[in-house]
């Protein structure tokens, strides 16, 4: 499930996991983040972070809408990205496939 923000251009999926959140979103100067955070009990709460710069995501947007990025609003690409994959990870799994930089970070 996945609910649109507008002024803040994120989309917010939560797991039927009340333990695990994840947003996924842009951000205004068009940079992609991912965040996923987690409770574990007895071990508290972490949170990984990650950004793909606005430079990056125009091949993001090409690889996810066959080639044809200019033809993927910013809300499509949202829609298209959380509906093809099923959690957060999954997208940081495969943007390492795909060879994508982004900046990491966790916070335990």
């Amino acid at each position: 499930m996945h609910n649109l923000f507008e002024g803040l251009q994120r989309v917010e999926n939560q797991s039927s996991n009340d333990n695990v959140i994840e947003r996924v979103g842009l951000l205004p100067d068009g940079s992609l983040y991912i965040k996923h955070g987690s409770r574990i009990e007895g071990h508290g709460q972490f949170m990984l972070s990650i950004h793909v710069p606005a430079t990056h995501v125009a091949h993001v947007k090409g690889v996810l809408s066959l080639g044809r990025p200019a033809l993927l609003t910013d809300t499509e690409f949202l829609d298209l990205i959380t509906a093809r994959f099923p959690s957060g990870s999954h997208i940081i799994d495969w943007l390492q496939e795909e060879g994508v930089p982004f900046v990491a970070r966790g916070v335990a």
